[in-house]
């Protein structure tokens, strides 16, 4: 009977002891809250950094709630805090995969330069607090409860695993606890309200899988605890095929049905490889198109062109290939056998899509050697797209060929019109819409759209009227259920009596309406009585001048020589002298007067009597 206590203590402390064995938590149990994962089947590799999921938890420090705690609604002051969760897969094998956060704090919530959280000043919505205020001050927590104030290090600054957070130069802005975990492992960091981490693909199984995320902050009311705030998941693809993006375009294509696309016009093939990574950086990369219709491109370039001349439905395929050189010792040489896939949902639109393959077996990933000093290997890896498009007849080329201004009989006071000829090739169109803005063709003005009558022939004659002076950009667009064609010119109107018209500049009378040839342009010219007048009047003073001008050069040349004889009258006082002394005198005179003599063929040169 005495021994009997003692049996019972002993129970006692074995009992205590299972129990808290059994409720020790490990990384696994807190992450996963104890579902399966179905994305990861088997975890046979090793993250570099990473620690296996195995290690215990300790849930003093840092607690686990279950989805549906009530704990949850209390653990951020003013609301919830959601982390969105991304990443730039689909991944090629090899490279990295990169997953990013951000936490999005309550309304009027936000991280300050310290890493701090603050109420925003600028937010309308502040009734119920006060801007500017913290909503968790940090950097008091870490004066009162850093490492220099921690007595026991094994409590203070520790991950769940017991790990010490490491000091780092900003560890005063880091004040979140970040649990990564995937692939039977976990990673843990601080941080601040964004965070980043790539992982290397090189030995991960080709599947889908998942990355788990748990996000703590510290405890203002117990300085070695820290709270969960907020969890998230996000699914990510390792594959070995080349991600492949591919977008088609074309010139005067509707966007309403985005898979057919306009014959005899030219289609541009825009690739894009998804690496965000720059695995393929050094790798020699190429691109074989078949357009299925008997043409194939094989190119080192993303983009190329091909024009379609036949009507029907087209497959466009393409395959990439990228040779990477890789370390002979950094692998295996081996070869994947071929297996047969199921080609992925492929867009009839030809949008951005992702590994269409155009075979239904997958070519192996394939081991090579190369003799170069530094790089003796490479591996092959290939990409591939397919599409469906549908090629039909469209508007191909428009023109404006003619313009004319036309006076209407039945409306003198009410608008200036004007004829546009307008020629086009390809299908006919079955509507016309005509913008008419400012000279800056930015401000539309005027918006009408009307239905073609069928035709034979794409060339009709469409009448538009200004009823204000003024300069237009006149817009033209003919379209049918497939294509468009757009043309644009410059107006100038200044209308005939029209209504809102200017004032008449002083002297003028009447607007008139003209078309200037070569631009397509209509200018205003005013006319005037008086204007009309002062034309005739300078042209009539021109024509004397010219007259004047003309009969006195001919009269300078055709003139004849008359001899001087000498006569006198004195009864009529007249006297004509012809000796040597007027001689004498009229040469005196004449040196007086005229120094020199311009003319080239004297008349008097050899005439008697003049010396």
């Amino acid at each position: 009977m005495r021994a009997f206590p003692f049996l019972v203590l002993i129970g006692i402390t074995f009992l205590a002891s299972v129990l808290e064995i059994t409720a020790r938590k490990s990384y696994r149990d807190v992450l996963t809250h104890g579902r399966k994962l179905f994305f990861t089947s088997r975890h046979s590799i090793h993250l570099p950094g990473w620690l296996p999921d195995s290690n215990s938890w300790d849930d003093q420090i840092y607690p686990s709630w279950r989805k549906n705690d009530i704990r949850w609604k209390h653990c951020w002051k003013g609301g919830k805090v959601v982390a969105h969760l991304t990443n730039d897969g689909p991944t090629l094998v090899g490279a990295n995969v990169t997953f990013a956060v951000m936490l999005e704090f309550p309304k009027c919530q936000k991280e300050d330069d310290n890493g701090d959280i603050i109420y925003d000043s600028n937010c309308k919505n502040a009734s119920s607090f006060f801007p500017g205020q913290y909503v968790y001050n940090w950097t008091s927590w870490i004066d009162d409860y850093g490492w220099f104030n921690c007595t026991k290090f094994t409590k203070c600054n520790i991950f769940p695993d017991g790990h010490p957070v490491p000091r780092h130069t900003e560890w005063r802005r880091k004040n979140f606890i970040y649990i990564w975990h995937t692939q039977g492992q976990y990673y843990q960091q601080t941080g601040g309200s964004k965070m980043m981490l790539s992982v290397n693909t090189t030995n991960i199984t080709l599947a889908d899988h998942m990355m788990e995320l748990s996000v703590y902050r510290k405890n203002h009311h117990g300085k070695n605890k820290y709270i969960p705030i907020t969890t998230a998941s996000d699914p990510y693809t390792v594959t070995d095929k080349i991600p492949v993006f591919v977008t088609i375009s074309q010139k005067s294509k509707c966007k309403n049905d985005e898979n057919v696309y306009i014959k005899n016009l030219k289609m541009i093939f825009n690739v894009k490889i998804q690496d965000p990574s720059n695995y393929l950086k050094k790798a020699a990369i190429t691109y074989r198109w078949n357009f299925d219709d008997g043409n194939e491109s094989v190119s080192k370039v993303r983009t190329t062109t091909h024009n379609y001349t036949m009507l029907g439905q087209y497959t466009p395929t393409l395959t990439v290939e990228a040779i990477i050189p890789v370390p002979c010792s950094s692998i295996k040489t081996t070869t994947m056998s071929p297996t047969t896939t199921t080609p992925n949902p492929t867009s009839a639109t030809g949008s951005p899509m992702t590994m269409g393959n155009t075979n239904s077996t997958r070519r192996p990933m394939q081991l090579a050697r190369r003799r170069t000093p530094c790089l003796d290997c490479y591996i092959s890896r290939y990409g591939y797209f397919k599409t469906n498009i549908t090629i039909v007849d469209g508007i191909l080329e428009m023109k404006i060929v003619q313009m004319t201004s036309v006076q209407v009989a039945t409306q003198p006071l009410a608008n200036s019109m004007v004829d546009f000829v307008v020629t086009c090739n390809g299908s006919i169109p079955t509507d016309v819409c005509t913008v008419i803005a400012d000279k800056s063709c930015m401000v539309p003005k005027n918006i009408i759209c009307d239905p073609i009558k069928a035709a034979d022939i794409c060339h009709f004659t469409l009448r538009r009227g200004f009823n204000q002076s003024g300069i237009y950009c006149v817009n033209i667009t003919l379209s049918d259920n497939t294509s468009l064609a757009v043309a644009s010119t410059l107006v100038s109107v200044k209308g005939t009596n029209c209504i809102n018209c200017p004032p008449l500049p002083r002297g003028h009378s009447s607007w008139t309406l003209r078309v200037l040839g070569g631009g397509g342009c209509f200018k205003l010219t005013g006319s005037s009585n008086a204007t009309i007048q002062q034309t005739i009047l300078i042209l009539g003073a021109c024509l004397v001048i010219l007259i004047i001008g003309v009969t006195g050069l001919f009269y300078r040349r055709y003139k004849e020589y008359i001899p001087v004889n000498r006569q006198e009258n004195v009864g009529q006082r007249q006297m004509v002298v012809n000796g040597e002394n007027s001689s004498v005198y009229f040469n005196s005179l004449k040196a007086v007067l005229f120094t020199a003599s311009n003319e080239k063929s004297p008349l008097l040169k050899n005439a008697p009597g003049i010396n």
